[in-house]
């Protein structure tokens, strides 16, 4: 069950603190900690967007790293996320709609953030095996003008045992296809994340 309720995504955001946020926080025994929202039609628009930046913020002060699965239709708060995050990954997939889209999403997001924060599309569901008239990595790079940051492959069996179990994919087949692609994935964001701390190291903020 949802631990934030949607009172707690429209309240006053001087209320929300590191203790507030933590109390919220179900946390799983491979040691990934969960803050989850409420699946209410149109609750989303309702949201409060001080609340969501004070509960991120705490969560910063609480966790080495926070990752925030985002909705893919732009929301007040959305912004705003991506712009206090280091790092957004865009996940698209190999279909011409699919690349448009991801092309328009990063196309306003700098125009909006600039360079504050590095933003690389993902592929998601990607066979490494060519089909005709199938689209390749290279076709998408293309398509959005940069390189494609990391792939995740189709697992479709492995990704529905792991909804149905209510388990992390790493939990239920660590070694499948799709648990290793995950996992070169979160071991590149933590080395983006160790080279921006040795590059940020000494420097002063004005």
């Amino acid at each position: 069950m949802p631990s934030l309720s949607l009172d707690d995504l429209t309240q006053n955001s001087g209320r929300i603190d590191t203790a507030f946020t933590s109390a919220l926080v179900s946390t799983h025994v491979s040691g990934i900690s969960l803050l989850a929202t409420p699946n209410i039609p149109g609750a989303m628009q309702k949201v409060n967007p001080h609340a969501v930046m004070a509960i991120l913020d705490a969560a910063s002060k609480l966790y080495k790293y926070v990752i925030v699965d985002m909705p893919r239709q732009e929301l007040p708060w959305s912004l705003a996320v991506m712009g206090g995050s280091d790092f957004v990954g865009l996940v698209s997939e190999l279909t011409i709609p699919s690349l448009h889209l991801t092309r328009t999403h990063i196309q306003h997001a700098q125009s909006v953030l600039g360079d504050r924060t590095t933003i690389e599309p993902v592929i998601s569901k990607y066979e490494r095996r060519s089909f005709r008239n199938a689209l390749r990595l290279s076709d998408a790079e293309a398509a959005l003008e940069r390189n494609i940051w990391a792939t995740i492959c189709q697992d479709a069996d492995t990704a529905r045992e792991a909804i149905n179990c209510g388990e992390p994919v790493g939990a239920v087949r660590k070694d499948s296809r799709y648990a290793k692609d995950a996992r070169k994935l979160v071991e590149k964001l933590v080395a983006l994340h160790a080279n921006n701390d040795v590059e940020n190291s000494g420097s002063i903020a004005a």
